[in-house]
């Protein structure tokens, strides 16, 4: 360069270097802020299909127990949230007896559990979706729920609502 300054020298003297480095930083953070709200809405669409979907599953295979009508079971008062029981076969093989299984459905601590009771007095305990703020299941009708939730991102903000209606086995 001219007078011996390097073009290095003039990008920091002028502020030129300093105005790159902040768009190459703002570029950046902004990518970053993408990237990670992607991610984030991604997981949050998983949870809303895992609950969807594992819901769907034990209300398409309803059963009631001898007759007995779907009922959901409230818990007021309690920490876990409402929840629903219902009994779905397990095993369609044996058509003389269709063994029964309860399930129930309850949120703890921003998670939503399946837990399943068997005739023979075991139970099972799985995570459906993480991300749950509010997880509620009112009954229409003997057969049929109104099911509704909301979805959370690792902030806390909540960003999806999801209402929709549900309706167990035949009679």
């Amino acid at each position: 360069m001219r007078n011996g300054h390097t073009l290095l020298e003039v990008l920091v003297s002028s502020g030129i270097l300093l105005t790159l480095l902040s768009a190459l930083g703002l570029g950046l953070s902004v990518s970053i802020s993408a990237y990670r709200q992607g991610t984030e809405t991604a997981k949050v669409e998983q949870s809303a299909r895992a609950i969807i979907g594992s819901l769907s599953r034990d209300m398409g295979q309803a059963t009631a127990e001898e007759g007995a009508p779907l009922v959901p079971i409230p818990e007021p008062g309690t920490r876990t949230g409402p929840e629903v029981a219902f009994y779905i076969p397990n095993d369609l093989s044996d058509m003389r007896r269709i063994k029964t299984e309860r399930v129930r459905y309850f949120l703890s601590g921003g998670t939503l559990f399946r837990e399943t009771h068997q005739e023979d007095g075991s139970s099972r305990q799985r995570s459906v979706a993480g991300g749950v703020r509010s997880f509620s299941i009112e009954p229409l009708d003997s057969r049929s729920f109104r099911v509704t939730f909301s979805l959370t991102t690792w902030q806390g903000q909540e960003i999806v609502r999801q209402s929709l209606l549900m309706a167990g086995g035949k009679d």
